[in-house]
């Protein structure tokens, strides 16, 4: 009985130690599995991260641009986190990070349009520089609709009049044009722009509101009839 309890123990303590070197060869076997899966996986990422482009990082400029372009082609209500981000293919994070306040980006996207809008109608093609700046003054709200009413019917001038209007910084180099081209003097150059800027003025809002057609030759001949008119009245050749 001794010797059978005996056999029983070390038969026992055997079928332990096998088990357990079994146990530990086959973890080993796991273990070294997944050691070389790891290995592979870190391999094709890094093959992979030599072939991918560099990601593009989103600049203060690429996102007044792309709000620009919204504004341009949907209109500035348009303008948001969403949408800009879409526009550059990013998250919101870089739009947010740049400008705290959709309304602090839509303040920097004025002031480019406005920029793009002083280039568009300075661009005098012919001997008569004031109608020239009054054609394109309405030529711009015909082609860039969403931009004009952006600029001139947001409420921008909240608080301002047109003699503020006229006598602003902006405006000086064209009174300068104006009054050499009509050989008057400073004063009756504002008044000129002034009736010019507003009969200009509601053709383009009219273009910039409504799917209108656009005659250019009636728009030129109203243009001569308003200038060349008001030149005579403060010649005082009436």
């Amino acid at each position: 009985m001794i010797f059978a309890s005996a056999d029983k123990t070390a038969g026992s303590k055997f079928s332990a130690v096998y088990f357990s070197y079994i146990f530990v060869a086959e973890l080993d076997k796991t273990l070294s599995f997944y050691y070389n899966l790891c290995y592979i996986t870190i391999i094709i990422k890094r093959k992979r991260g030599k072939n991918m482009p560099p990601k593009v990082k989103i600049t203060k400029e690429m996102i007044i641009d792309a709000a620009f372009e919204i504004a341009r082609s949907d209109g500035a209500e348009k303008i948001n986190a969403r949408t800009v981000s879409k526009k550059l293919g990013c998250s919101t994070q870089p739009v947010m990070y740049h400008f705290k306040t959709i309304e602090e980006l839509k303040k920097t996207v004025y002031i480019k349009a406005d920029e793009y809008h002083s280039e568009y109608i300075n661009n005098i093609q012919s001997e008569n520089p004031m109608k020239d700046i009054g054609l394109n003054y309405i030529r711009f709200a015909e082609t860039e609709k969403n931009l004009f009413r952006f600029l001139f019917q947001t409420n921008e001038f909240t608080g301002k009049n047109i003699s503020e209007l006229i006598n602003s910084e902006e405006l000086q180099p064209v009174i300068a044009i104006l009054r050499k081209e009509a050989e008057v003097n400073t004063e009756q150059a504002k008044t000129i722009f002034r009736l010019l800027f507003l009969i200009a003025h509601g053709y383009a809002s009219m273009f910039a509101n409504n799917e209108m057609t656009y005659d250019e030759q009636a728009i030129i001949s109203d243009l001569d009839l308003v200038f060349e008119g008001t030149v005579y009245s403060l010649k005082g050749d009436l």
